[in-house]
């Protein structure tokens, strides 16, 4: 076996993206057969080092002093040589500064490994161009840097922190209810921030319905935010009771600027549910395997959205500015004003299978209990891409599959893919077919599709109205949610054919590719594609599919 490489991480600053470069840790650790694993230190901030200590993906932490030992030019010196000492084969540099390349470039490490920007591209042996902003998520951002060191390197495993490396201490959790942490405000500024009306909307419903014990958290700036959301509360007559601390009963207790980093881990770690804002704690949150649903307004989703089983996201629709990644909103209309609690709590509904039987209708598969292993994956839109739309299609003599539709999945389900129909099915909730006529016109579908030896996996509908903000009409993801409970499946060998927006962002949100084909109502959906998406456009399913497969080889 070959000498173990020695590799230095510097950590990202803030919090969040501290948390998401985890996902890089797990890339770098996981060696090829007969490769010796790499030995892998990590520089990091003093203030989140207890997040890593005795993380055994990690040989060493150096601790980062940014208002210490290591501030100015002088504290850079010092640290080159720190870093000089360690013998490094490579660094990773995270944080986008051209401080930081140029310590690492002063330390003589050989290779340096980091993104173009601040004009730094010369004090790096492998200057990366970074995507366009929003086009991938951060950790598949990070996992191009270890392809970039080594070869054969995967999808970008969600982030995750070692049970060793969680401090133990936090509030006192008496048993009782459901916890549920909400977090408000944010350090970024007001434009990522939930609206203190629909904050105290939430906790109204959250302790109303579902009788949970809500624990409000935020920095200190946080304070005023949390004083509104509690007259907010009492403005609207919820009746609910709040503390200082937990108790037993249902009720919320604020805790914003009262808990460290040490509480927030342990408090994090004992609740039964996360949702906020996207920030630093929701990313820890999902990283610790709670349930987390994160609140999109200024930022996207695509970028920096949770990652983990349990996770999903509730973003603002129908705004040109979105994402606008401003501090303050200019505009005449705040868009997080328009995320409804009701809306958030269709998401926190779609973490918990069981609560709500009714909110994704499932056709098939039946029985499924555990998720399947991943294979090639192809999701499809129904009317307009399987078959032809038919406008609130209710009677089975009207189904018909559009041009080539059976010979192009055959092929696609002979190369290895799974099949999966995701479909919105408001003519339900508006009352133009009944349950019954939905059942015989997806029967008649699976005839057709069976008479030409195509077999779907699953097919998963939305069955409510638009007006009633569900978490499953797509774009929305609560349909994936669903499938992802009986199909596993790597974002990097998984494709979305639509002919609506709704189906490309679904596709953009999940880190999906995405194909637009013109028929159905392809073509109206072409014009209004943003050419920074680059979603290819195709005639048809049947295009859409010798397309997939081309790159499935590749």
């Amino acid at each position: 076996m070959s000498r173990r490489p020695r590799l230095l991480v510097v950590a990202p600053n803030w919090l969040g993206d501290l948390v998401m470069s985890t996902s890089l840790l797990a890339s770098l650790a996981a060696s090829e057969e007969g490769e010796a694993p790499p030995e892998i230190h990590v520089a990091v901030r003093d203030r989140w080092a207890p997040l890593l200590a005795g993380d055994p993906r990690i040989a060493e932490l150096l601790i980062y002093e940014r208002e210490g030992a290591h501030a100015g030019w002088r504290g850079a010196l010092r640290l080159a040589r720190q870093w000089r000492d360690g013998g490094y084969d490579a660094v990773f540099v995270l944080p986008p500064s051209w401080r930081a390349a140029a310590v690492a470039r002063l330390a003589g490490i050989p290779r340096r490994l980091g993104f173009h920007g601040e004009q730094r591209g010369f004090l790096l042996t492998d200057a990366l161009p970074r995507p366009p902003r929003c086009s991938l998520h951060y950790t598949e951002e990070l996992a191009m840097l270890a392809r970039a060191w080594r070869g054969g390197v995967g999808p970008a495993p969600p982030p995750s922190l070692a049970i060793g490396a969680v401090p133990a201490a936090g509030p006192d959790v008496p048993p009782g209810p459901p916890v549920w942490v909400v977090s408000v405000g944010t350090t970024f500024g007001d434009a990522k921030s939930w609206p203190p009306a629909a904050v105290a909307g939430f906790v109204g419903l959250a302790v109303a319905a579902a009788g949970a014990r809500v624990v409000l958290i935020g920095d200190p700036p946080a304070r005023p935010m949390a004083e509104r959301v509690r007259a907010a509360c009492e403005d609207a007559g919820s009746g609910v009771a709040w503390s200082e601390s937990l108790a037993a009963t249902p009720g919320c207790c604020d805790l914003v600027g009262r808990t460290d980093l040490h509480g927030l881990v342990a408090l994090l770690r004992g609740a039964d549910l996360f949702v906020g804002n996207d920030s630093g704690p929701m990313h820890l949150a999902a990283a610790l395997g709670t349930p987390t649903v994160g609140i999109f307004g200024s930022s996207s989703p695509i970028w920096t959205g949770p990652r983990g089983a349990r996770t999903t996201v509730v973003a603002v629709e129908g705004f040109r500015c979105h994402p606008c990644f401003l501090r303050a909103c200019p505009e005449p209309r705040f868009c997080l004003e328009t995320i409804t609690p009701r809306r958030a709590m269709a998401a926190v509904r779609s973490l918990f299978p069981g609560v709500d039987k009714g909110e994704v209708g499932i056709w098939k598969p039946l029985g499924v209990t555990e998720p399947q292993p991943a294979r090639p994956t192809l999701f499809l839109d129904r009317d307009g891409v399987v078959i032809h739309d038919g406008d609130y299609l209710r009677d089975p003599r009207a189904v018909a599959l559009t041009a080539g539709a059976g010979a192009a999945l055959r092929k696609a389900q002979t190369a290895g893919f799974r099949l999966i129909m995701l479909t919105n099915q408001s003519g339900l909730g508006r009352g133009y077919y009944s349950r019954d006529e939905f059942a015989a016109v997806q029967k008649r579908v699976d005839a057709l599709l069976a008479a030409d030896d195509v077999y779907l996996d699953g097919v998963y509908y939305c069955p409510h109205a638009p007006d009633a903000d569900c978490h499953c009409r797509k774009p929305r993801p609560g349909l994936l949610q669903a499938a992802a409970r009986h199909f596993a499946w790597e974002t990097a060998r998984a494709w979305m054919v639509g002919d609506k927006i709704s189906d490309v962002l679904l596709a953009r949100h999940a880190g999906l590719d995405a194909l637009l084909v013109r028929t159905g109502k392809g073509n109206l959906a072409a014009r209004d594609l943003d050419p920074a998406w680059r979603v290819p456009v195709v005639a048809d399913l049947a295009r859409a599919v010798d397309r997939i497969l081309r790159e499935a080889k590749a």
